[in-house]
C-alpha cells in the first residue's frame, strides 16, 4: 500500500506568508495612523492654533467698551520680558595671573552671560576683543582668598554684569544683560 504525502508542510508554508503579510500590512497600517495623527498635530499647531488666536486678539482689539487701566496695561504688555526664553552666552576660558595673597597665582575662569535679548549676544561678539581686554585686566586684579569665599564671587560677578553694561552702553548696543554665570573656575 503506497502512503499518500501529508498536505502539512505545504499548509505551515502558506500560514507562514499568510502571518507574514499580515504584519506587513498591520506595519503599513500603524505607519500611515502614525502619520496622519502627526500631519493632524503639525496643521492644529502651525496653522489652526495661531489663526485663533489672532482671531481672540483680533475680537479683543475690536471691542466697543475702552479697555480699562488694566486691561491696558495687558494689551500693551503682550510679552512680558518672563515669557521671553533666557539666552547663554559662553565666553572662552580665560587664564590669568592673579595678585598675590593665598596659594593661588593663576585663575582659570568660564563666563556665561544670561540674557533675553538677542541684540545683546550679537553685541557682545561684535565687542569682544575690547570685553576680553577688559576681563583680563578685572581678573588679574583679583586675589586668591577674595575668589575662595562665596562673597566674593557674587561680587566679581556683580562687578563683571557691571562692567560688561558699561561696555555695551558706550558702544550704543543693547545692554540688557541679566545675570553672570561661573561654569568653571580653578584657581592654582
Amino acid at each position: 500500500m503506497a502512503k499518500k504525502p501529508s498536505p502539512a508542510p505545504e499548509t505551515k508554508t502558506e500560514e507562514v506568508s499568510n502571518n507574514g503579510k499580515l504584519k506587513l500590512i498591520l506595519l503599513i497600517v500603524g505607519i500611515v495612523l502614525v502619520l496622519f495623527v502627526g500631519a493632524g498635530a503639525a496643521y492644529y499647531f502651525l496653522i489652526y492654533a495661531p489663526a485663533a488666536h489672532s482671531e481672540v486678539a483680533d475680537d479683543a482689539n475690536h471691542s466697543e467698551t475702552a479697555p480699562t487701566t488694566d486691561e491696558h496695561a495687558a494689551a500693551s504688555n503682550e510679552h512680558p520680558i518672563d515669557q521671553v526664553p533666557v539666552i547663554y552666552h559662553a565666553f572662552d576660558p580665560i587664564t590669568v595671573n592673579i595678585a598675590a595673597g593665598g596659594p593661588g597665582k593663576y585663575l582659570r575662569i568660564s563666563i556665561v552671560v544670561v540674557t533675553r535679548t538677542t541684540g545683546v549676544i550679537t553685541a557682545l561678539d561684535k565687542n569682544l576683543p575690547m570685553i576680553r581686554n577688559d576681563l583680563l585686566i578685572r581678573l588679574s586684579g583679583q586675589s586668591y582668598s577674595v575668589l575662595n569665599s562665596t562673597d566674593g564671587k557674587n561680587a566679581l560677578r556683580e562687578d563683571l554684569k557691571k562692567m560688561l553694561t558699561d561696555i555695551l552702553m558706550k558702544a550704543r548696543e543693547p545692554a540688557d544683560i541679566q545675570d553672570i554665570l561661573f561654569t568653571d573656575m580653578v584657581m592654582q
